[in-house]
């Protein structure tokens, strides 16, 4: 249990300390009963312990935190593992301030210490705690999840490897279409070109002929070739 051992000292005026026990828990522990009660006399005797003031230190293989007000000193012995000392002064402000509002008698007082003890011990009660837990375990999940990653280095390594291959495939590919695009136009003027000169040619070729023939050959000689011969025929 991580506080341990919990009281409540009056200050006396006669021995000007706190020495007076209304109430301590758990109960039965006489070595701790004394323990407590050297520490309160010791803590008596320095002055600014008998108004408000607080004060942690070890004692023997104790941990020990007190609140004192000059009229009643709340103690609380803690295990010095890794109980929150926060939460045990968390404990003694909770324990003075219903104390001092409720005015108990020591036996509700010996009550108000085994439920403040119960209630703070449970560390799920403590917000900061809770949210500190979460804190850490979503901390150990990024942890992990970048393990993984980094585990998985190799397959990174692969994967961009193939992403730089296709890229400089698809290079050669748009290159490659390019350079064929580009042949198989010219290619189309080269042949859209000739169709043309051909044509011009038989064009020109046709006209020479038909002038060679009109031009050259006699007019009569025409004149036959279209069913002319008058003559042999008045003379028949």
């Amino acid at each position: 249990m991580p506080i341990y051992y919990s009281a409540i000292f009056q200050f006396s005026p006669q021995s000007q300390s706190y020495s007076n026990v209304i109430c301590q828990y758990p109960p039965g522990k006489p070595h701790l009963t004394t323990l407590s009660l050297q520490i309160a006399s010791l803590l008596s005797s320095q002055k600014k312990m008998l108004h408000n003031c607080k004060r942690s230190f070890q004692q023997d293989t104790y941990h020990v935190n007190c609140n004192a007000d000059g009229e009643y000193l709340y103690m609380a012995l803690v295990d010095s593992g890794n109980f929150p000392v926060r939460i045990s002064f968390k404990f003694l402000e909770r324990v003075k301030t219903q104390y001092i509002r409720q005015q108990q008698t020591p036996q509700q007082a010996k009550s108000l210490l085994k439920l403040s003890m119960a209630h703070c011990n449970n560390l799920h009660n403590d917000k900061i705690h809770t949210a500190q837990n979460e804190i850490s375990l979503t901390k150990d999940i990024l942890v992990e999840n970048i393990e993984k990653v980094l585990g998985r280095g190799e397959d990174l390594d692969q994967l961009l490897e193939q992403t730089d291959q296709l890229l400089s495939g698809s290079l050669t590919f748009k290159k490659t279409a390019s350079k064929v695009k580009r042949n198989m136009r010219l290619r189309l003027i080269s042949i859209v070109v000739l169709t043309l000169v051909l044509c011009c040619f038989v064009v020109t070729l046709m006209v020479v002929l038909l002038f060679l023939f009109l031009c050259v050959f006699p007019t009569t000689r025409v004149l036959n070739c279209f069913g002319g011969g008058g003559k042999d025929d008045e003379t028949t």
